[in-house]
């Protein structure tokens, strides 16, 4: 039967048992779990998950399962957007240099972006981000529809991180190139390379701080991961432009940084570039929660409500 509905109905099949009759259904399955009990290790041996009594299948779905899909989910949407965001900003200079071959950005800032720079939200998302509690989560099995509706990673969420990435990206570009035109007053002239980290230096600030919009549960560890990857990006940035290295294959970024950091400019544009494209994503999402909110926005405003009149009391 388990077999039947898996291949036929396409749905996702979980199977639970006990004894050793019960392994070829388990093994069938999508998802199998075994009760250990008295029939010997079988079934806990062929099994995705054990649990010691059958009431601990409550907390396995409603709870860890769940918080297992909106995690993952996050995780790869929020990995795909911060990789287009910076993707795209080397495509509008290949458009803007004439599809010229040449890189925006230096190699060394695009090998460390997703091994330093961006890695560490990553973690915090996938470990401590959760939309409500433990408590809730058994009290309105409803919310369980959210990963058998897809509701966190379908084609249209998908879509918006894509065009906000695509968005991002074009702001964030063309205002670090606006930077480098005109007349200044203070007689300094950005140069290409001037330009490549304003913008590398918005985007990782950017694709960090979205972490603050995106998540649900705002921890310690989510701060340290974005400011702490924010201060790793500035460190390194500061160390690779002071110290002549064998590694500057290019040549093009010792001693760079001393002309950008000295103009107001320069601190200006990472500034406004940074509000003006995490402005527009807040008002959308406080769009989306008022006039068409999700069931666990909802929950989490009834918490909030619990807390506050528990707090006054």
């Amino acid at each position: 039967v388990a077999t039947l509905i898996r291949y036929n109905a396409g749905k996702v099949v979980l199977c639970i048992g006990d004894g050793a009759n019960d392994v070829s259904m388990i093994q069938a399955a999508h998802i199998g779990i075994a009760v250990r009990g008295q029939e010997g290790m079988q079934a806990v041996m062929a099994s995705d998950f054990a649990i010691s009594q059958f009431r601990f299948l409550t907390d396995l779905l409603l709870v860890h399962g769940r918080l297992s899909y909106v995690r993952i989910s996050k995780v790869l949407t929020y990995v795909f957007y911060k990789n287009i965001t910076l993707i795209m900003t080397q495509f509008w200079f290949t458009l803007f240099c004439g599809y010229s071959t040449t890189n925006f950005y230096d190699d060394w800032y695009q090998s460390l972006y997703n091994v330093l720079f961006t890695s560490l939200p990553v973690f915090a998302i996938g470990i401590f981000d959760q939309d409500v509690s433990v408590e809730m989560s058994k009290q309105c099995p409803q919310l369980y529809k959210t990963g058998i509706e897809n509701l966190y990673f379908r084609w249209q969420l998908l879509a918006r991180w894509l065009l906000s990435s695509v968005f991002q990206s074009f702001i964030i570009f063309y205002f670090s190139v606006l930077t480098g035109y005109g007349g200044k007053t203070h007689g300094k002239i950005l140069g290409q390379w001037d330009v490549a980290t304003l913008a590398f230096s918005s985007v990782v600030i950017v694709v960090n701080l979205r972490i603050l919009i995106g998540s649900s549960f705002l921890t310690l560890w989510h701060f340290a991961s974005i400011f702490g990857s924010i201060v790793i990006w500035l460190i390194f940035l500061i160390i690779y432009t002071s110290v002549y290295s064998i590694w500057d294959f290019e040549e093009n970024v010792y001693g760079q940084l001393l002309v950008p950091v000295s103009t107001l400019d320069f601190w200006f544009m990472i500034f406004l570039s940074s509000v003006a494209v995490l402005s527009v994503d807040l008002a959308i999402e406080g769009f989306q929660r008022r006039c068409m909110p999700y069931d666990y926005q909802v929950i989490q405003d009834v918490e909030l409500s619990l807390a506050k009149d528990v707090f006054n009391r």
